[in-house]
């Protein structure tokens, strides 16, 4: 299928790109897992790959939504939920785009529209032999998860590049007044953006770390999920992402 790629990672063998029609995901084993990566928010594709992977009643409006709040919701036999990510291009204000995830027994699949850099680089740094296998799917995601944070304080840092960059102008005086102020504002919208768009992405974070969380709970990945909310505290709480509203 066009803008899907499957990758089977297994801890006994070698990870490799496989096509998902060749993967019977009831067969695979403990030591087995099977990241689907559908790069477009098409209904038709949805519905080919979930069947493929037997996940019944998978709320389809919900995941090819990207006008929603990042949220989390709980089936028989997986859970799904989305949050936003941001892509930071030189020179330019970040942007958000919205990844979901739908994870069941031995496998994870991630939906989002266009390329997105950490699950591009994520896979070009695990090719070949590797002990991902030996994660659980949730474990897996909490991974996936974490590099999601990171685009946060990669895009931050670009602002803070930005920032420097200006602040050498202005000691050279080789910048206007106006050009000046009008880049700050700018600077500073984007900060807040960030903000807001990391902000409401608290109660997923929270509800997959939550002890209840069955599929969590129940797997070996409880431990990284209580550190990944950490992290995630860490990133709204430390104060970083008001860098641009001290006295310059």
């Amino acid at each position: 299928m066009e803008n899907v790629k499957a990758y089977l990672y297994d801890a006994s063998g070698k990870d490799e790109e496989v096509d998902l029609k060749d993967v019977e995901v009831r067969s695979l084993g403990p030591k087995q897992l099977l990241w689907v990566n559908v790069s477009e928010r098409d209904e038709k594709l949805l519905n080919a790959v979930t069947k493929h992977l037997g996940a019944k009643n998978v709320p389809c409006k919900s995941v090819l939504d990207v006008s929603g709040r990042p949220e989390v919701e709980r089936f028989e036999d997986f859970f799904r939920f989305c949050v936003d990510s941001v892509v930071a291009d030189e020179g330019q204000s970040p942007k958000k785009v919205m990844v979901d995830f739908i994870v069941g027994k031995n496998y994870v699949v991630t939906i989002h529209s266009g390329g997105i850099r950490y699950l591009d680089e994520f896979r070009e740094l695990d090719k070949g032999e590797s002990q991902l296998g030996e994660l659980d799917a949730e474990s897996f995601v909490a991974t996936l998860l974490d590099l999601n944070i990171v685009t946060y304080f990669d895009a931050l840092e670009e602002i803070e590049c930005e920032v420097d960059e200006l602040d050498e102008l202005v000691l050279k005086q080789d910048v206007e007044t106006d050009r000046f102020l009008e880049k700050m504002v700018g600077l500073r919208r984007d900060t807040s953006r960030l903000r807001k768009w990391l902000m409401p992405q608290r109660e997923v974070y929270y509800s997959l770390s939550r002890a209840d969380f069955q599929q969590v709970s129940e797997s070996d990945s409880s431990e990284h999920y209580q550190m990944l909310g950490q992290h995630f505290e860490t990133a709204v709480d430390d104060g970083n992402f008001m860098v641009l509203d001290r006295d310059r």
